[in-house]
């Protein structure tokens, strides 16, 4: 009896965010688990985020994550979902953008302050930028590393290898060559 209240809840919520907010909401959904699942553009995401913030019907003032998914092949590979909490209402709502490797997303690091990592995160593993970050710098990887390693179309074994040397007492980078077969002698396997 209780999940029908809330699903009834969930649906005049939809129903009036949708009033609202129609010129910023491109689809609305609600998901098995009962959350909403909003989806917009990269231009209206700023617009939309603020008014889910401050209105006091819904008070989503905390960002939890920032989730990219991959999908090569299709004309907006990214799949990026902003995942918002209401303390007030102990409830979630999901907003989606579809973006790809040309498009730069609005950084919402201003509206929330967790979004500073996230976004510089994302950044270096998929290669989305995220225009007016006040610091989008590396976290992960070294700057002479210029591939988005969380890409589908990211090669397993790299680019190139790292390797030092003790003749020149230095590291070295070289391209990395696969060999498509190796030969092994089974009497000694590491020569």
């Amino acid at each position: 009896m209780q999940s029908k209240k809330i699903i009834k809840f969930k649906f005049i919520q939809a129903w009036d965010l949708l009033k609202k907010l129609q010129n910023f909401i491109e689809k609305i959904k609600l998901t098995n688990k009962n959350f909403l699942r909003i989806q917009t553009t990269h231009k209206k995401l700023i617009p939309l985020l603020t008014f889910l913030q401050k209105d006091s019907f819904s008070k989503y003032n905390t960002l939890i994550d920032i989730v990219v998914t991959d999908t090569p092949g299709k004309l907006y590979r990214f799949i990026i979902n902003y995942v918002l909490y209401s303390h007030k209402f102990n409830d979630r709502i999901y907003i989606t953008v579809y973006s790809n490797e040309i498009l730069w997303i609005p950084s919402i690091s201003k509206l929330f302050y967790s979004a500073n990592w996230l976004e510089r995160e994302i950044w270096e593993s998929f290669g989305i930028m995220f225009y007016n970050h006040t610091n989008l710098q590396r976290l992960l990887a070294d700057y002479g590393f210029l591939a988005c390693y969380l890409r589908k179309d990211f090669p397993l074994s790299g680019f190139s290898t790292l390797r030092y040397y003790e003749k020149n007492k230095r590291f070295i980078y070289k391209p990395f060559k696969q060999v498509k077969f190796r030969k092994f002698n089974f009497l000694n396997v590491w020569k």
